[in-house]
Parts: C-alpha cells; structure tokens; sequence
C-alpha cells in the first residue's frame, strides 16, 4: 500500500533533491523557453541562443548571461512534483536573434510512452508560442524549433 505524504513534507523532500520553484515568467522584455510535463520521465531542454552558445543542463549559464533552471528527474533524488526546466535570461539582456530549442527524454523511469509535455517562448509575462510534444522513446529527439525575438 502506497503511503500518502503531506504536503509539507513533499515541498521539504522537493527542495532537497535541488528541484527549483517554477518560474512565473522572464523579466519584462526578455525570452524564455520551457518545457512542463507530469510524470517520472527525465526530459531535457537544450536551447542555442544568437551566439552560438547551447545551455541544458551540461552548461547552466552563458557568457550573455542565459540561465538553465535545473534538471528535474534525472535521478531519483532530483524527483520534481511539477517538472519544469527553462532557459531564461534574468538580467534584461537577451539578444536579439533566432533561439533554437529541442527536447531530449533521457529516460522514462517506466513512465507510460509517448512522454507528453508542452514547450512555451515567452518574451516576458507574454506566451507567444506554446505547442504539445511527445516523444516516444528513450534517446529521441522532439525539434529543433526556433523562435525570434
């Protein structure tokens, strides 16, 4: 029989495994790309800016100032309630350009196949893209796409 924790307890057990709070948005004027899903399934966000420069979770931060939010369900330890990982630039100095992104899923952690999750661009408060994904088995690649700002 599956135990039934509170929910003080999983926000506490979330914060430990380094799980992230989601971020509401980018700062005014700026672009942001993230991925939501539900589930197990360790899913990962790789985002090229203008530059050149790919973040995911092999590089967290660029010479622009990109930020990569963190890696939700890679292991057992970094379980996330509401997976989330996001590219976003905190400091209003995004380039101007063309973004790319893509999805990896890493591993399904036996979560059913196809993994769903939805991909947003936001350029601050503002959702100017948001398209459903699947990917439907491990090692496969969702994208690229790309997205000007």
């Amino acid at each position: 029989m599956a135990r039934r924790l509170s929910p003080g307890l999983v926000i506490l057990l979330i914060q430990a495994a380094g799980c992230k709070p989601q971020l509401p948005s980018a700062p005014p004027n700026d672009i942001a790309i993230r991925i939501e899903w539900s589930g197990a399934a360790d899913l990962d966000l790789y985002v090229n800016e203008p530059g050149g420069t790919e973040l995911s979770r092999h590089t967290t931060q660029s010479p622009t100032g990109a930020v990569y939010s963190g890696d939700c369900n890679a292991t057992p330890q970094t379980m996330c309630a509401a997976p989330m990982e996001m590219v976003y630039w905190p400091k209003h100095n995004a380039a101007s350009g063309t973004y790319r992104y893509r999805v990896l899923l890493v591993n399904n952690h036996l979560a059913a196949m196809p993994v769903a999750f939805k991909a947003f661009v936001l350029h601050g408060t503002k959702i100017v893209s948001e398209e459903d994904g699947t990917i439907d088995s491990v090692g496969r690649w969702w994208g690229p796409r790309n997205s000007k700002f």
